[in-house]
Parts: C-alpha cells; structure tokens; sequence
C-alpha cells in the first residue's frame, strides 16, 4: 500500500511539472537573448526595434518635461517668438536625433542586418519629421555602417542625462506668513521646467 501511494505521489508529481511547461514551439525572451546574434530571430524583426524606438521617446519625453497635450503643446508653442520656436524645434529634432543614433548602434550590436537598418532607420527618420540639421547627422551615420556585427559606434547621452536641477524655497503669497514650499527648477537645454513639489507647513 505504501509503494502503490509512493508510486501515485510521483506520477501526480510529474504530470504537474509536465502541465507547466511551456509547449516546445515557444520561444522565451530570455533564452532569444542568449542566441547568437545571426540566429537570434528577435533581432531581426523591425517591429520589435520600432517599437523600442516609440517607447524609449515616450519615455525620454516625460523625463525632460515635453509630456504635454497636443492641445497644450500647440497653445504654448503659437505662444512663443520666432526663436523660441525654433529653439524648441531644434530641441525637439536634438532628442529624437539622440534616440535614433543609439537605435541605430543597439541595431548594429545585435547584429541586424545592415539593408535593414538603413531602410527601418531612414522610415522611423521620416515619421519623426526631423529637420535637416539632425536628420543629415542620421543620413551620413546611415551611409557609413559598418558590415559587420560590433560596437564601433559609440552611444551619445540622453538629454535626461544632462538635466540640471536646482531647489528653492517659496512662499504661495507675498508675506512669509503664507505656507511653505519646495520649488524644483529643472534647466534642460534652456528649457526651464518649474515643478513645486510639496507643502512643508
């Protein structure tokens, strides 16, 4: 009896690890990443590096502060001179530019194809709308990959990087009787970003 209990305790055991393993025609993330780059399949897709491209911008966009509305963006942006336009333009082109250029070189390292980062690059250059300061930049990296798979192009800091921060603190009104509170200021590329974070009294 106790044999007969013993040898159902290990068969009910191994169906139950047999259940959690995932079907061989699945391929984990984890062990795609630990391929050899030529036959690693998720390097190769372009959906995968198009979408890391709209993330990575999404998120660099929050970091630095131009997270704004389209609505809000558009009245800030009517409201401002010729060359505060075209400073933010060019800050705007700045971002996007960096983004693509370590894009690129992720792409490069992973050992993607070369046609094919030139053709995926070059659309994702076209959908940014990037002026042509920047986008001669990405144009002339583009003409000069390397063939081969390595790390011969050196990544540039985000613009998250180079923020500078400064904090100050205020009064809500004009006496200092009135509460008291933490002003942060971040200046990022003459940009300067006013957050109050919270009340002390």
């Amino acid at each position: 009896m106790i044999v007969l209990l013993m040898i159902g305790h290990n068969l009910q055991k191994t169906s139950v690890q047999q259940q959690r393993q995932p079907p061989d025609n699945r391929l984990l993330i984890p062990k795609a990443l630990y391929l050899v780059p030529s036959q690693n399949p998720l390097w190769q897709k372009m959906d995968f590096w198009e979408n890391a491209f709209f993330d990575i911008v999404a998120q660099e966009r929050d970091i630095v502060g131009m997270d704004q509305e389209p609505c809000e963006m558009i009245d800030r942006y009517c409201g401002l001179s010729e060359s505060e336009k075209r400073r933010l333009e060019l800050d705007e082109d700045r971002l996007l530019a960096t983004l693509l250029h370590n894009l690129t070189s992720y792409m490069i390292m992973c050992g993607t194809g070369q046609r094919a980062i030139q053709q995926k690059i070059r659309r994702l250059l076209g959908k940014a709308h990037i002026g042509l300061v920047y986008s001669k930049t990405i144009n002339q990296l583009l003409d000069g990959l390397p063939k081969t798979q390595g790390n011969g192009i050196p990544l540039k800091p985000l613009g998250s990087r180079l923020m500078q921060k400064q904090s100050f603190t205020v009064h809500e009104g004009s006496t200092a009787q009135d509460p008291l509170m933490f002003m942060e200021v971040s200046d990022y590329l003459a940009h300067a970003i006013i957050t109050v974070s919270y009340h002390i009294y």
